[in-house]
């Protein structure tokens, strides 16, 4: 991760990669849809996707207005 970050910080668009407490404040005050905040590759996964073996470092979730 740091590698990527590292040629990121280069461009106009720098990236950056957060922890899990650093994404959760992002979904304050939204109902998280099952299963949650969690590693993008587990977010309903597709068990014939055949793509590589997940990195693990992203994460995501949907959220909705109560």
């Amino acid at each position: 991760m740091a590698a990527i970050e590292a040629v990121y910080a280069a461009t106009p668009t720098p990236i950056y990669f957060r922890e899990h407490a650093e994404v959760a404040p992002f979904f304050e005050g939204f109902e998280l849809v099952p299963p949650g905040l969690v590693t993008i590759d587990t977010w309903h996964p597709d068990p014939d996707d055949p793509a590589p073996e997940a990195t693990r470092w992203l994460y995501g979730g949907v959220g909705r207005k109560p």
